[in-house]
């Protein structure tokens, strides 16, 4: 899958978002045995193809490959984690190679307190050791030490105090320089020996109440209460009356009692060494005020008028690549003085490598989101160039994909961006990059994200099987399966392509035109149609579409942009030369609005390294949610397929045992599978 706006969108702006964001959102409290406070520490319990409670993490342009499971430290009986780094820039000035690394969820420290880490670890080069601080203010990091290259099992161990307003954190034992790191038995302890033991609690008088304007008295009785005891009413912390070591007493103000049902009570002593006791239950029947009105949307702070230091609440910065990025807050808003807005600036940018250049953008922190629900996106803005606006989706098995939604134009005035999008069925949270890749200015005001149904959807999912180049393994391996379901395919074609080279021939061709496929056109050389001369990309684009009327195929109304590259120009030239529309490799589906040039092609593959490209590994579950999420969503899926044979150095084929789950699953679930003219019928004539 040769996509250069595909590595732009999906992975580079992966490569740094992560280093800006919080990448472990889930915060865990529960300690292991022995007082670790990492959950999983040995990595032998597994969800799906990751260790419960961990994730992967990799920034920059290195080539990264993750493991697990691995043999552990107890041999084959156990299992470890291992990351590799096949490609590193070899000079590195500007700290673009990143690193690489496997990390345990966040979790609670206390502040002030001193912690000690550990880790089994083997590795081939010299790694590094850094844990990342979550406070009030954002993320920092510490480095807390490094660990030299080792072919057996070592231990890694070294002691650090957590900062004073630090509430959380992670610790990444990551490597960056080509080699190879392998590490289990993780530990973080707290290096204070226990004084205040854990209390218990029995029972709770009274155990039901009906709430009034102010509130009531509770008595907890319960063993190993001291002075300094805090009751915990439904996650809040109170000050108590103290008693006895057997008995505490606090007041729960009105102010809690806003929902009926049953409220967890625990105890909690303090350090050095105090605990949580066990939660107990107590019912209340509250007097409940009137609902506030609805929000506008699920964006915290959409109008930025919250401040929290220099930021605006709930927002963070993000920026990578080469450009020079100015952040600004706050500014003037959409209304005048008297509101914020947010501000970013590229004041130097390259004009030769996007890839390089990267781009910067404010955010928000990311909102649960409902799998396969439709939702609108609005915000107003102002920049001197055109910008792009992108969905990160964060997944439920930890990694992360994109979408974007719309490329609003320049303007000097405020204007209103506004884009529908429908969430793939494996998503749980997302934010939204509305962001900058070139010199220019960009500001935004008054964000909102809301749930809606969607007016443009088809009366039915649709899904289609479309085919890029025309490889000969296509028609030898994939038709056959096809056709024993009754599946008709589009099937894009460089048209001066050889078939020595392995494409089909003309006569192969019309064997497919005569079963039913669709032939159409992916340009005569498959060459990047930004980068040519007005000439050369007419003889590109008509060419192509005259070839094959020549050899008597018809229609030929669609046209697959080679290498997803695609811009205004080049949407022009398909318009000029009648095509109907342009089918990019941009992940997303279709519906009744989509701009018919730009029709969103998610690309199904092997996944690995070619071309010094990672390329993702996707699954047939992958494919079944997306299948599913057209389904619901009543839009158009356009799976884009390469080569289908069995060699795994081909990273943007599939195999033919792929293809046939694929097949099998769509004839399971109730969706129309149709060629993309087909669908472009039932858009422009529903």
């Amino acid at each position: 899958m040769k996509n250069k706006s595909y590595k732009i969108i999906q992975k580079l702006l992966f490569l740094s978002i992560l280093v800006t964001i919080s990448i472990a959102p889930i915060i865990n409290n529960v300690a292991n045995a022995a007082n670790n406070n990492i959950l999983n520490p040995s990595v032998e319990e597994s969800s799906g193809s990751l260790p419960t409670y961990w994730r992967q993490n990799k920034w920059g342009i290195n080539n990264a490959m993750f493991s697990y499971p691995v043999e552990g430290t107890n041999g084959s009986n156990s299992k470890a984690i291992q990351v590799k780094i096949t490609r590193y820039p070899k000079f590195n000035i500007l700290h673009l190679g990143g690193d690489a690394k496997w990390y345990f969820d966040l979790v609670s420290v206390t502040p002030g307190q001193k912690y000690v880490f550990s880790d089994k670890y083997k590795s081939t080069i010299k790694t590094f050791v850094v844990a990342e601080l979550h406070s009030a203010k954002g993320v920092s990091y510490l480095d807390i030490g490094n660990a030299n290259a080792s072919s057996n099992w070592q231990t890694f161990s070294a002691g650090f105090t957590v900062p004073s307003n630090v509430t959380s954190l992670t610790i990444f034992h990551l490597i960056n320089a080509v080699g190879t790191l392998t590490t289990d038995e993780y530990s973080l302890v707290n290096q204070i020996t226990a004084t205040n033991p854990i209390p218990t609690t029995t029972s709770i008088n009274p155990n039901s109440k009906t709430a009034g304007s102010t509130g009531f008295d509770i008595t907890v009785n319960g063993t190993n209460f001291i002075s300094t005891s805090v009751v915990n009413f439904n996650g809040s912390g109170r000050s108590t009356a103290f008693n006895s070591a057997t008995q505490l007493t606090a007041t729960i103000p009105a102010t809690d009692l806003v929902n009926p049902g049953s409220y967890n009570i625990t105890i909690t002593n303090p350090s050095p060494g105090g605990g949580t006791s066990n939660a107990i239950s107590f019912t209340i029947t509250p007097v409940i005020p009137p609902p506030p009105p609805p929000p506008l949307g699920i964006i915290p702070n959409p109008s930025l008028e919250d401040q929290t230091g220099t930021l605006p609440t709930y927002w963070h910065q993000g920026q990578w690549g080469t450009n020079t990025a100015i952040f600004t807050y706050p500014v003037e808003g959409t209304s005048g003085s008297t509101s914020k807005a947010i501000k970013v600036e590229i004041t130097t940018y390259p004009t030769t490598d996007l890839t390089v250049g990267g781009d910067a953008k404010w955010y928000f922190d990311l909102v649960s989101v409902t799998p396969e629900q439709y939702y609108v996106f609005k915000d107003a803005y102002k920049s001197t160039t055109a910008t792009h606006v992108v969905v990160e989706f964060h997944n439920a098995n930890g990694t992360l994909s994109y979408q974007e939604i719309g490329v609003p134009a320049p303007s000097s005035n405020w204007q209103t961006f506004s884009a529908g999008f429908t969430v793939p069925s494996n998503v749980t949270s997302l934010t939204i990059f509305h962001l900058i890749n070139a010199v220019g200015t960009l500001t935004t005001d008054e964000y909102s994200l809301v749930a809606s149904t969607n007016p443009n959807a088809f009366s039915k999912g649709l899904v289609t099987l479309s085919f890029d180049d025309g490889w000969k393994s296509i028609y030898d391996n994939g038709i056959p399966i096809l056709n024993a379901s009754g599946i008709k395919s589009t099937q894009y074609i460089i048209t001066q392509a050889n078939p020595a080279d392995g494409y089909m021939t003309t006569s192969q061709l019309y064997d497919l035109a005569n079963q039913g496929h669709e032939i159409t056109a992916h340009t005569r050389n498959h060459l990047d149609l930004t980068k040519l001369s007005s000439a050369d990309l007419q003889s590109e684009v008509n060419g192509s579409k005259t070839d094959l009327q020549n050899l008597g195929f018809s229609p030929v109304n669609n046209l697959a942009y080679p290498y997803g590259q695609y811009n205004n120009t080049v949407e022009q030239s398909l318009k000029d030369a009648g095509f109907l529309a342009g089918r990019t490799v941009n992940f997303g589906f279709n519906d009744k609005a989509t701009n018919n040039y730009e029709l969103k092609g998610t690309a199904v593959t092997k996944g690995g390294v070619c071309n010094s490209e990672s390329v993702p590994v996707i699954t047939l579950n992958d494919v079944k949610g997306w299948v599913d999420t057209a389904v619901s969503s009543k839009t158009w899926l356009i799976l884009v397929f390469h080569q289908i044979d069995t060699d795994n150095a081909n990273c943007y084929g599939i195999t033919p045992t792929l293809l046939q789950g694929i097949v099998d699953y769509l004839k399971t679930v109730n969706v129309n599978v149709v060629t993309v003219d087909q669908g472009l019928n039932q858009k422009i004539n529903p």
